[in-house]
């Protein structure tokens, strides 16, 4: 008796299943999109991570960047690089700026110093500059047609931009990414419009400044997968004692500046008072 009922609700299901053909395959192909689905979003996480950690390890990205209002000069880097828990240190100078393209459009441009060791872009068409008066340009924003065509400071800039300049024109040999700029959106600015629209990278002599404007720092232990706890941790342990490191360094630099003020002060006194 139980095997001929268990025989005839298994002709029955097979039956129903046959019957309702269509609406079994569409549940059937449901569940199995939704299976794949979670375990697709489960691989392409790690499979991103894992990708922006070698590009990031190929460019050499910093760990972190310090930032002075004063300036840093080559003895602070040096000075950083010496501190315990630091592998490499290296200056760079950013500052915003008014530029005006060949076809007479303006932009908003973040320049860069080109670094060496840490922050190294990515070419995606022509060369690194070989001149102070040469830069690379975001790979974003312009195409290949743009290679060759020169780059004008606009006279809109404040006399100290201007003057941070070494040049007026800066002719564009080669497109790149950066791993400053893993986001779309190339960051805000006091400049007009409030937004930056691209980035520029110069060589040093490209800039007439004899300071840096942030110092980039990679940290000795910090070899850890992106993400991961053990690289946050390595981190956050350098956090206050690079903010030490800091603070004696910028209260060196303030007596060097307020001293050199003094002095010329005092020159020009000397030099009325002579007169």
């Amino acid at each position: 008796m139980v095997m001929r009922v268990r025989s005839a609700w298994r002709k029955n299901r097979i039956r129903e299943v046959l019957q309702t053909l269509g609406r079994y395959l569409a549940i059937l192909s449901i569940v199995a999109l939704g299976v794949g689905l979670f375990a697709g979003l489960r691989v392409t996480r790690r499979a991103m991570v894992d990708t922006a950690d070698d590009y990031l390890r190929q460019n050499a990205m910093f760990d972190d960047k310090l930032v002075s209002t004063l300036g840093w000069t080559e003895d602070d880097v040096n000075a950083i690089a010496g501190t315990e828990g630091i592998s490499k240190a290296e200056g760079s100078v950013t500052l915003d700026v008014i530029a005006e393209m060949e076809n007479g459009s303006s932009y908003v441009l973040a320049a860069h110093s080109i670094t060496k060791d840490l922050n190294r872009l990515s070419l995606t068409a022509g060369r690194l500059p070989e001149r102070a008066d040469e830069c690379v340009a975001d790979a974003d924003m312009l195409d290949e047609s743009s290679l060759g065509t020169k780059i004008h400071i606009s006279g809109e800039n404040d006399a100290d931009t201007k003057d941070a300049f070494a040049w007026d024109n800066y002719t564009i040999v080669g497109l790149a990414n950066s791993t400053e700029y893993l986001n779309i959106e190339r960051g805000t600015t006091k400049l007009a419009g409030g937004k930056i629209s691209a980035f520029l990278y110069l060589p040093k002599d490209g800039f007439s400044t004899d300071y840096f404007t942030e110092v980039y720092v990679s940290l000795a232990g910090a070899g850890q997968r992106i993400f991961s706890d053990e690289y946050q941790n390595t981190v956050d342990a350098m956090e206050q004692p690079l903010k030490d490191r800091m603070q004696i360094l910028a209260n060196a630099r303030y007596e060097d500046l307020r001293n050199d003020a003094n002095g010329k002060i005092a020159d020009g006194e000397q030099e009325y008072n002579d007169g």
